[in-house]
């Protein structure tokens, strides 16, 4: 409910699995910036799908919420391409497909 009302995501993250809170936050159509850690660089893809910084980098990390604060057109161009990711990627269908064909292989059949 919340994640609608923000117009940037920012999740400066030292340490980051997969970014759950990523996802959700791009499937909520929110232009996302990020720091490059972990499994982040497999869904948010720089100047594409949103802005990563180096971890740590505050200077950065403040240069990219201002680049987005200042083109709307640019969070609106970040945003709609996260969406598509994320439906194109993470949706129910596609994850059930992926755990189906998982088991099958692990199954042989």
């Amino acid at each position: 409910d919340v994640l609608p009302s923000f117009d940037i995501f920012v999740q400066p993250s030292l340490y980051e699995s997969q970014g759950v809170a990523i996802l959700e936050a791009m499937a909520a159509g929110r232009p996302v910036v990020a720091t490059a850690v972990g499994g982040v660089g497999d869904v948010v893809r720089d100047g594409e799908t949103g802005l990563l910084v180096p971890p740590g980098d505050s200077a950065a990390l403040a240069q990219a919420v201002v680049r987005l604060a200042r083109s709307p057109e640019l969070r609106a161009s970040l945003a709609a391409r996260a969406l598509q990711e994320v439906r194109d990627r993470f949706s129910s269908d596609r994850m059930v497909a992926a755990y189906a064909k998982l088991y099958r292989d692990v199954l042989g059949g």
